[in-house]
């Protein structure tokens, strides 16, 4: 494998894990503000127990989707890991670097 190949899942990886734990924990606080916005949008006359089922139900929402999240950036980050320990990883050299000296003429 190429670092160039390794990079990119192992920076998806780690950004869908920490957008999966912030959203985890954070969801109580993102459930509350949705459940209040959909409050408002109600009128006067929105039942207090149909607030709590709507803002538990935003709440668990996000709850549920930053473990999905967290579970596949965990799960990519490990076939990442043992994808670069099984077939290891090679270094590519630009052509760039090197120098005139190195190329052998052929005979």
């Amino acid at each position: 494998m190429k670092i160039e190949q390794v990079r990119p899942a192992a920076i998806t990886a780690s950004l869908a894990a920490f957008v999966g734990l912030i959203l985890m924990f954070a969801s109580p606080l993102f459930g509350t503000k949705l459940g209040a916005v959909w409050r408002s949008s109600q009128g006067e006359y929105a039942d207090s127990s149909e607030f709590l089922t709507v803002t538990k139900t935003y709440i668990n929402g996000f709850f549920i989707t930053g473990s999905i999240l967290l579970a596949v950036g965990a799960m990519a980050g490990a076939v990442t890991y043992f994808a670069v320990l099984y077939f290891g990883l090679e270094q590519t050299v630009e052509p760039a670097d090197l120098a005139a000296d190195d190329v052998q003429e052929p005979q």
